[in-house]
């Protein structure tokens, strides 16, 4: 039985853990933010949800269908039906979380040990086992594997003492992201979804069309990709009313906007899709997994993560 450790509690991660638990081995997982979700995060605002990461996901590899419907049998996941207006991708089945996209991550985790709201400094060695520290250096136990899901900027910082092919892993530019998040007033979705060619839109979901939602009128607006990548230090209060500004203009209607905010994702997606999977040195026993080594979506997470583990039990 090993002792394993797994920075990261989104998607990845977790399917990593639970392979690796139902193999006998012994599983501890830290999280940077308050709770598992990753890419598929969930914010609150009182009792209000808002999907301001991943806002729904396709499947399409029969392992990952397989493990889909587990999550829709546990009520975890549904079907998102509605009008998806400049819908790339028309006629794929869309899935979405519920009753947020966060909940696949807690349903994954409900029987694993995860420590939230902890920063995983750079990893130490001590006698063969790898030593994990806190943001206040506060000794969090000692491992006999590590894998890191973080973000390749993250991982490299976390392993670049001891991986030596951890510069050639982590070559991959990740791209950033801005959501913004509108509580409305009074108002009737005129569509689930659309998607656009635009000099500062993306996309724009109306949250609350989504299954087993409720409550007001939720949007979330994922600004284009080079207006992120153009913006990413700018003040994020001017760049959410410039963002509000453009989805009022182009809804042609007046709004009552009873909250707004908005969360820049640093490394939203990868620029290009990375075929790796995964990386695992059995010599260090250092291992990664993450959506940015393959397609940079939630199937990508997920089939990095299960085949990630496999490779490691089987090998």
């Amino acid at each position: 039985m090993k002792n394993i450790a797994i920075i990261g509690a989104g998607i990845a991660g977790l399917t990593a853990a639970n392979e690796f638990t139902k193999a006998g081995h012994k599983v501890t997982i830290y999280e940077k933010s308050r709770g598992p979700g990753g890419r598929t995060s969930t914010r609150r605002n009182g009792e209000e949800r808002f999907d301001h990461g991943c806002p729904f996901f396709t499947a399409s590899y029969p392992q990952f269908i397989a493990a889909v419907k587990q999550w829709i049998q546990a009520d975890a996941c549904a079907v998102w039906q509605g009008e998806f207006i400049n819908d790339k991708q028309p006629g794929t089945i869309k899935y979405v979380g519920t009753p947020a996209m966060n909940s696949i991550c807690k349903y994954l985790a409900k029987n694993q040990q995860v420590h939230t709201a902890k920063q995983v400094q750079p990893i130490k060695v001590d006698n063969d086992k790898y030593i994990l520290l806190d943001q206040d250096n506060n000794i969090l136990g000692k491992y006999d594997m590590v894998i890191s899901t973080a973000p390749p900027e993250q991982t490299k910082a976390l392993f670049a003492d001891i991986e030596p092919e951890i510069k050639n892993i982590c070559k991959p530019q990740m791209l950033p992201m801005f959501s913004v998040m509108l509580q409305l007033g009074s108002f009737t979705p005129p569509y689930a979804a659309k998607f656009y060619q635009h000099n500062i839109l993306g996309q724009v979901i109306f949250n609350n069309t989504k299954p087993n939602r409720g409550g007001a009128n939720n949007v979330v607006i994922h600004c284009a990709q080079k207006y992120a990548i153009d913006n990413v230090d700018k003040d994020k209060d001017t760049l959410k009313q410039a963002i509000t500004d453009a989805f009022i203009n182009d809804l042609g209607s007046a709004l009552k906007i009873k909250f707004s905010t908005i969360h820049r994702w640093l490394y939203a997606k990868p620029a290009s899709t990375n075929n790796q999977q995964f990386y695992y040195n059995p010599k260090t026993r250092l291992a990664i997994a993450g959506d940015w080594l393959y397609n940079g979506d939630v199937q990508s997470a997920w089939l990095s993560g299960y085949r990630l583990a496999q490779e490691i039990i089987n090998g």
